[in-house]
């Protein structure tokens, strides 16, 4: 009877020393994942401020090299720089423009057909030396004049002329590309010829870009010209 009781005690010790060793196993394995649920959300944290500082630095460095700064730290805003601020100005009562610093203008013609002559310095020295009248051609480069009425530019045996808005000024005109097909006077075949026409207050403003090797500084007079 005693060895039956003490062998029930022996068994109740084991199972109580077992039970305590799976609580303290469970324990362990609690404790394990607590630890690596910390060291996960701490790698998470630092990643996610690296990620965050790397993005404002790169914000940072776009605003800097977009947007200049003045040794006092204040922003300054870039000041639009003029490209014809070293040219001239021709100006009358119904227009005003801007031409480069080496080219000039002259009158050519007669009352009242004249033209105002826009081109370098060179070709208006040579044009000033011709003695008596001439007609129109490639050698006086580019030439307004101004009317009561349009010009009348069309297609025909000597030209083909296509068409298309423009805007100058402010104002909305008509840009004539014309074609020679047939030498006529001042002009020979397979020369080109643009001319820009634009109405203001009843007047017809007739530009005619003659020599095309000066397209480039064509198309930059047209852009500042003002109408009064």
């Amino acid at each position: 009877m005693e060895e039956n009781n003490i062998l029930n005690q022996i068994q109740n010790q084991n199972t109580v020393i077992s039970k305590s060793s799976q609580h303290m196993n469970y324990y362990k394995y609690g404790f394990f994942l607590m630890i690596f649920a910390l060291v996960s959300l701490v790698t998470f944290v630092f990643f996610q401020q690296k990620n965050d500082q790397n993005n404002a630095q790169n914000k940072e460095e776009a605003i800097v090299t977009t947007v200049p700064f003045s040794n006092d730290g204040q922003t300054r805003v870039s000041p639009t720089t003029d490209p014809y601020s070293n040219w001239k100005t021709y100006s009358n009562e119904i227009f005003s423009f801007r031409y480069p610093p080496t080219w000039d203008t002259h009158i050519v013609g007669q009352l009242p057909s004249h033209a105002l002559m826009v081109a370098p310095q060179e070709k208006i020295d040579d044009v000033k030396k011709i003695q008596g009248g001439f007609g129109g051609g490639k050698f006086l480069t580019f030439t307004i004049d101004y009317r009561d009425a349009p010009p009348d530019i069309k297609t025909n045996e000597y030209q083909t002329v296509t068409t298309e808005s423009i805007v100058v000024g402010g104002v909305t005109g008509t840009k004539y590309n014309v074609d020679i097909i047939q030498d006529s006077p001042g002009v020979e075949k397979g020369d080109k010829v643009i001319t820009i026409i634009v109405k203001v207050n009843n007047v017809y403003i007739n530009a005619d870009l003659l020599d095309m090797n000066y397209l480039n500084e064509f198309n930059q007079i047209i852009s500042t010209f003002k109408f009064k």
